[in-house]
């Protein structure tokens, strides 16, 4: 029985206690580990009988209960093993620290502004930015920003040691029906392409758009403009639309007009580019596909899938490589 044995009753309490000291001495180096007994190996084993002769020995009036080696907190073996528990910790402290701050009503300190200079002008979202250095002033930059006001602007901006600012208020370089979704600076010359959602694109010499009015050439065709990428030579502009198919325009007082029409994608165009040596043009779809066009014939010189239905590709760059036309979608 329990009391000739002298173990007392297991109790959930202490399997649960024994339990906990194995668990950290495990972790522990061997050196710092307690040998295992047998009530720790089998804690609900009945103990052996005892034999004869023991049953005839003088029994003790009371055998030690064995008592339990708790690792002591402070040991240095368990430095290591704090250094999680006290990360976490500080991880709680912050997040009811953060939970004080709310149920108190004040907000975290925003962050500090640490931008250069600030370019306003649009009554709505931007929805693009196009940027260039001007050819004339290598000190002055050309922003152009278009938005959800149907406008897109023009603004010079004075570079510094160190700063920038706004030199004079923005030109309107194109005045719309929709919102104005893509910009692109041509990078032999002057001329700042933009396109719409109502499908109209213009053409504006960004040298002289701070004139009154400045000087705006239009191109007609797809029925909305979701991208526009410029050519290497600088006179011609690839266009995208939502309806699958990408325009070829000349994009210059000597060519401006339609090029080519590249059909082909199952859905709405979403980027596009030249390769580096403008042999080829690619573009990309919601419809998971990049393709491959011949920017003189239209054909299509290759589709790249991921998978028969894959995942809308949102955006692509070209260039690297070998050849310099290794295509990021």
């Amino acid at each position: 029985s329990n009391k000739i044995s002298g173990h007392r009753p297991l109790t959930i309490d202490h399997f649960s206690q024994r339990h906990q000291i194995r668990q950290r001495e495990w972790q522990l180096p061997a050196a710092h580990r307690r040998r295992p007994t047998m009530s720790d190996e089998h804690p609900h084993a009945a103990p052996p009988a005892p034999s004869p002769d023991a049953m005839d020995a003088d029994l003790p009036e009371e055998e030690e209960e064995e008592e339990a080696v708790f690792v002591d907190p402070r040991d240095e073996t368990l430095a290591v093993l704090d250094d999680g528990d006290a990360a976490a910790a500080a991880l709680d402290d912050m997040d009811l620290d953060a939970d004080a701050a709310s149920a108190a009503g004040s907000a975290p300190p925003a962050p500090a502004d640490a931008s250069a200079c600030v370019l306003s002008g649009h009554a709505d979202a931007v929805y693009c930015v196009a940027v260039r250095r001007d050819r004339a002033d290598p000190a002055s930059l050309w922003v152009c920003s278009g938005g959800g006001d149907d406008r897109a602007l023009l603004t010079r901006v004075r570079l510094g040691v160190g700063t920038a600012r706004p030199d004079g208020s923005p030109a309107e370089v194109h005045a719309a029906s929709d919102s104005v979704a893509c910009a692109s600076f041509a990078p032999t010359s002057d001329v700042l392409v933009t396109g719409a959602f109502d499908g109209s694109l213009r053409l504006t010499d960004a040298g002289a758009a701070f004139a009154a009015p400045p000087a705006v050439g239009i191109l007609e065709g797809p029925p909305d403009a979701e991208f526009v990428a410029h050519h290497v030579t600088g006179d011609v502009v690839l266009v995208g639309s939502s309806d699958g198919t990408a325009w070829l325009f000349g994009a210059s007082e000597k060519t401006a007009g339609c090029m080519q029409v590249f059909v082909g994608h199952e859905g709405p165009l979403s980027d596009g580019a030249f390769t580096p040596d403008g042999r080829q043009a690619v573009t990309a779809g919601t419809d998971g596909t990049v393709r491959v066009w011949a920017p003189r014939t239209g054909v299509c010189k290759g589709t790249f899938r991921d998978g028969p239905a894959g995942a809308p590709v949102h955006s692509l760059a070209v260039g690297g490589g070998a050849g310099k036309n290794l295509v990021l979608a």
